[in-house]
């Protein structure tokens, strides 16, 4: 499988994928052998709704008063319009390492006699994780694909190709200079934190402006390691963070299919979801609107680590961090990507060798391949060199017996292997 496309907006009667239907939001296009078709036109639904529907207020505003003075709406709403209304990018995990990137996009008129306001297009690309590249990159990385710019008007209903490519290189290096914005900055550790465990417990960020979700979810995502930036799911913007949870007082976080919900308050009165509500229980809630955070989220080791990158300006650490971690195959990890991060943050001067071979000791269960063993040699010859500038003899260091640990590491079984590992 490649890369499979999919057409969801307001169709006339015949117009669409099934002829049969009459005028509605439905399938215009898409390619063969898709499946999930159910979750996708369901999830295209709710997104054509949060896109118009929950739009800044003066979006709505002029586009009625557009309607008002136009005497043709046969070439539709005009560009200055629609440029007022959002564009949603969602990312989310449809099977076994098989995952679907959607930019909705308001567009205007119903396609129909009515040419009623409220019409949307949702164009969704799905395709395994793995062509996401080896590390693999950030799916915010394919705003620009060719595939993604597409006008609904010159699409004819019924079958789309499968493409071999996204018509765009994937960003490695989406820009993480947002984080050091003063609001986010003073939140950073326990923020990369709870992007970090997501996985565990889905977390919502409020914003005022929804113009930073895009570079604030990118940069969020491109702090975290490679296993985990193409997995981790996520909508730039939303209305309801608990959908399609079972009901508002016992959302069930199983069914939420966001690790990370962006809510965009687009300047309004409105404070958003706030940490304390019942509802939200469940879920981390970050609003930066009305400056209020959870009170108690563990700030996990690397949280504090990549934040302190951040913070002191020296990405270099993170970086050789991410490409360790993809090296041993344990960058899809939350547990072990955790604990390596010992390895990478200094040592205080007391007892220093026992703590080195303590914190190398955990690259043994790491290493099942030749590439983790050559990246465990490397991190540990780093480290000698550290304690070298720091004036220690390295002939003090028992390395015969740590090297042999590394290298006597188990074969690699499937009862075992690393979650997200090699």
């Amino acid at each position: 499988m490649k890369i499979k496309q999919l057409l969801f907006t307001h169709c006339a009667t015949g117009n669409g994928f099934d002829p049969e239907k009459s005028s509605c939001y439905q399938i215009k296009a898409m390619s063969d052998n898709l499946d999930n078709l159910p979750l996708l036109s369901e999830w295209s639904a709710h997104l054509g709704q949060t896109v118009y529907s929950y739009s800044p207020e003066i979006a709505r505003k002029n586009e009625a008063e557009w309607l008002k003075t136009t005497e043709n709406v046969a070439d539709g709403v005009p560009e200055a319009v629609l440029s007022n209304f959002p564009v949603i990018w969602t990312y989310r995990k449809l099977g076994p390492e098989l995952y679907s990137l959607t930019r909705t996009s308001y567009i205007g008129l119903t396609r129909d006699r009515r040419s009623a306001p409220g019409n949307f297009l949702t164009n969704t690309l799905v395709f395994p994780s793995s062509i996401l590249g080896s590390p693999p990159g950030n799916p915010l990385g394919l705003i620009s694909a060719v595939a993604f710019q597409i006008d609904p008007d010159t699409i004819e209903a019924g079958p789309l190709p499968t493409l071999e490519t996204f018509g765009a290189d994937i960003e490695n290096e989406c820009d993480t200079k947002i984080l050091g914005q003063s609001d986010f900055e003073a939140q950073l550790p326990a923020l990369l934190s709870a992007v970090f465990m997501s996985r565990d417990r889905p977390l919502v960020i409020c914003l005022r402006d929804a113009s930073e979700a895009v570079p604030l979810l990118a940069a969020l995502l491109q702090v975290l390691p490679p296993g985990l930036r193409c997995t981790t799911t996520f909508t730039t913007h939303s209305h309801d963070p608990c959908w399609p949870g079972t009901d508002s007082n016992d959302p069930n976080p199983a069914r939420i299919p966001n690790q990370i919900t962006i809510i965009s308050t687009h300047g309004s009165d409105s404070k958003g979801p706030q940490p304390d509500e019942p509802r939200l229980r469940h879920l981390q809630v970050f609003n930066f609107v009305s400056g209020r955070f959870p009170e108690a989220i563990p700030v996990s080791a690397f949280g504090k680590f990549a934040a302190d990158c951040i913070q002191r300006n020296i990405p270099k650490p993170l970086e050789t961090y991410h490409r360790a971690a993809f090296a041993l195959g344990c960058d899809g990890s939350v547990t072990d990507c955790d604990r390596l991060v010992s390895i990478f943050t200094p040592s205080s001067t007391s007892g220093v060798i026992e703590r080195l071979i303590e914190r190398l000791q955990i690259l043994v269960p790491l290493v099942w391949t030749k590439t983790g063993a050559e990246c465990a040699f490397q991190l540990v010859e780093a480290k000698l060199k550290e304690l070298g500038a720091a004036g220690f003899d390295k002939a003090e260091i028992p390395l015969a017996q740590l090297l042999s640990s590394i290298w006597s590491a188990p074969e690699p079984s499937k009862e075992n292997s690393l979650p997200g590992g090699i």
